[in-house]
């Protein structure tokens, strides 16, 4: 580590790292939907309830005539500005997975561009067939896309859930942030005394099973949330080991088309992980 290696760190990745993050997540809240309730009018015969899509007038229900109203006391988003609820609540999941699709196709595409900028560009692209079903490397390469496609969909889920978490939404974001400053911190000398094999088998068990551990019969918020904080301590660890030790795993002329191929695996998981939150919710 020198000072080539601190100019490419301070002038070029922090620069990208904070808008990046700002653009991957700002949309949790931007789609945070806020209590509403019916709209009424003077005049109406019929009362509202929070979160409800249907009111009783003369003894059946029926959708909300006039609209909505959205408690913005706390915060404003998409979905109160053109009423994405009841039978628009689609929607805002439907734009966090067209998200997730430009990424899956950001990464092809980006990934193509670095390989077609290396040397031996004719060379690597060829190559990248005889390296993909090559017998002992398929089997590398598909356990290494595998595992970039569960840490993305674990670390990116965990990151999507804190605002439907239960409690503040503001709070528990600011927590699932927070917890992996200190897993950063460790993660360097870890990695230089044992390896990131190890250390990436070690995190995946422990974010594994804190997520497992909320189906336990106990109740109450402060526990599911120390349990997903922990979750978010060791997805957080092995998303950070993986790309490593995959960027290891691929010869040189195919290292660039080989960790794209992987970041559209890991992709994938994006795609879905809005889709399963919409049924939970």
């Amino acid at each position: 580590f020198g000072p080539y290696q601190r100019d490419i760190i301070l002038y070029s990745l922090l620069p990208c790292a904070f808008p990046c993050a700002f653009h991957a997540y700002n949309q949790v809240f931007m789609a945070l939907t806020p209590p509403f309730q019916c709209r009424t009018l003077p005049g109406d015969n019929f009362t509202s309830e929070l979160n409800q899509c249907l009111v009783n007038v003369s003894g059946s229900q029926v959708p909300c005539p006039h609209g909505y109203e959205f408690d913005t006391s706390k915060a404003t988003s998409v979905v109160n500005e053109w009423s994405l609820v009841c039978d628009k609540d689609f929607y805002a999941t439907l734009a966090l997975v067209i998200l997730g699709i430009g990424g899956l196709f950001g990464n092809y595409i980006f990934g193509y561009i670095l390989g077609s900028k290396t040397r031996d560009r004719d060379l690597g692209v060829h190559k990248t067939g005889f390296w993909s079903f090559n017998s002992p490397f398929s089997t590398l390469s598909t356990l290494s896309h595998f595992r970039r496609f569960t840490n993305t969909s674990v670390y990116v889920g965990l990151s999507y859930f804190a605002a439907v978490l239960g409690g503040d939404e503001y709070i528990n974001f600011f927590l699932a942030g927070a917890v992996e400053l200190p897993t950063y911190i460790v993660l360097y000398p870890v990695i230089s005394r044992y390896g990131r094999r190890t250390n990436l088998c070690v995190s995946m068990l422990i974010g594994g099973f804190a997520c497992l551990a909320t189906a336990l019969p106990i109740k109450g918020e402060a526990f599911t949330l120390a349990l997903y904080c922990v979750g978010k301590m060791g997805i957080s660890s092995s998303y950070v080991v993986l790309p490593l030790f995959a960027s290891e795993l691929y010869p040189t002329v195919v290292r660039g088309l080989g960790m794209s191929l992987s970041g559209v695996a890991g992709m994938l998981g994006p795609i879905f992980i809005p889709l399963v939150n919409h049924l939970v919710s």
